[in-house]
């Protein structure tokens, strides 16, 4: 075999490895090196000069905190340019592998550097490098929270609406069904942070203000109780209602109730109820059938799609975040199983759960954890005596029913003498 073909061989091998080799990419790396469009603008000459002739030992060690302070400002720096020293950190570990940028500011600022050669749409980095990035992102969250709201860092609860259980008209409904207790597990708010409590036992939705003023209740057909003809005809002769539903869905301020009836021992889809408090004066109340259904039969609380990000948690304990444009997808490990996921208008992700792993019912507490899209966990919060997972708006508040115990000696039972607060949490 000539020497030509040879090294054509070892070539063609060379691109073969390398193309595998770029499939390895360091979870939560490769799709970092977008532009931040808050810290764009024109690129200071001591940025320059600084990053054209400092010695990089980003793939030799991991960053320290002093590393992450500009040196060119000093402890002055402000935070703005804090963050703009952070973004070129975290991508001079890409732009030294010949990373080829789609961001235009920093196509233009890497250009500047007589190091740099845009070579690759994709690159490899070593250990040193992807540990200093997660760093660096975890960094730049925490800093972008800093004074932005005091809430973020003290947390926040705010007691917006105490009522009762089971008793009164202004009480939520209760009762027991073969030993087991029945009442209001579902909490939504639309944009206007109207909130929205799905008293299912006595057909209605009580609607609040974010201040705890009642504003008035929607009635909604989504309990009946079977008669008694109808139960000794069900399966074992049990009480069960026939018309049933507890659960609320809220999409662009139009809030949606599946409904299920009982048919020889099995619930099934009956209608879809679609409250439409935003564009109606009389608060409609619209009814799909089954057999029309279009996608209130379709709602999925483990997955949630935002602005090109989708979410999901999976019963192994996994929350996995898609980048639907990118086709690209992380797998982060959870601590606890969760239920439902919910994405925030900045694209941060928080799963909730009834602690699972817990076996007194009603469960003592309501796990929410906040991630950012790169799956780097923010914060964790507990919420005690939960009636059900709390929901979470687009502007990141979380809103639950908790229930106030009314026996003390024995908090884990929930009982109609219990009162009921509704919260507001950051």
């Amino acid at each position: 075999m000539s020497n030509c073909k040879i090294s054509f061989l070892l070539v063609l091998s060379f691109c073969f490895l390398l193309g595998m080799a770029t499939k390895a990419e360091v979870e939560g790396v490769k799709e970092r090196v977008v532009t931040d469009s808050d810290l764009t603008g024109e690129w200071t000459q001591e940025e320059i000069e600084y990053f054209q002739n400092k010695e990089y030992v980003g793939n030799k060690k991991v960053y320290t905190e002093e590393d992450l302070i500009p040196p060119y400002i000093g402890g002055q720096a402000t935070k703005e340019e804090k963050l703009r020293y952070l973004r070129l950190l975290r991508n001079e570990l890409f732009a030294r592998d010949g990373f080829k940028f789609v961001s235009e500011d920093l196509k233009e600022f890497y250009s500047k550097m007589k190091w740099y050669k845009p070579l690759y749409p994709s690159v490899v980095v070593n250990d040193f490098a992807g540990d200093n990035a997660r760093l660096i992102r975890k960094k730049e969250i925490n800093l972008k929270a800093e004074g932005k709201e005091e809430i973020l860092r003290k947390g926040y609860v705010k007691t917006v609406v105490e009522t009762t259980m089971g008793y009164g008209p202004e009480g939520l409904g209760f009762r027991m069904w073969e030993g087991d207790p029945d009442y209001p597990i579902s909490i939504v708010a639309d944009s206007r942070m109207r909130i929205y409590v799905l008293d299912h036992l006595n057909n209605r939705i009580r609607v609040y203000s974010d201040d705890g003023a009642h504003l008035r209740d929607i009635k909604v057909n989504v309990y009946e109780e079977a008669s008694l003809e109808e139960m000794e005809n069900e399966m074992g002769g049990l009480a069960f209602p026939k018309l049933y539903g507890k659960e609320m869905f809220i999409e662009n301020d139009t809030i949606y109730i599946p409904v299920k009836k009982r048919f020889s021992g099995s619930l099934s889809l009956f209608k879809t109820l679609k409250v439409y408090p935003e564009n109606h004066s009389n608060w409609e109340v619209e009814e799909i059938k089954s057999k029309e259904l279009t996608r209130g039969d379709k709602f999925n609380a483990k997955i949630s799609k935002v602005s090109g990000i989708e979410a999901e948690v999976t019963l192994n304990r996994q929350l996995i975040i898609r980048d639907i444009k990118k086709r690209s997808e992380k797998v982060i490990e959870l601590s606890k199983g969760m239920k439902k996921v919910y994405i925030d208008k900045e694209n941060n992700i928080y799963t909730t759960n009834l602690n699972s792993d817990i076996n007194d019912y009603p469960q003592s507490y309501s796990l929410v954890q906040k991630y950012s899209d790169e799956g780097i966990m923010i914060r964790e919060l507990k919420i005690p005596f939960p009636l059900d997972c709390p929901f979470v708006d687009k502007n990141g508040n979380i809103f639950a029913m908790q229930r106030v115990p009314k026996r003390i000696n024995h908090p884990e039972v929930i009982s109609p003498l219990d009162k009921v607060k509704i919260t507001v949490w950051r």
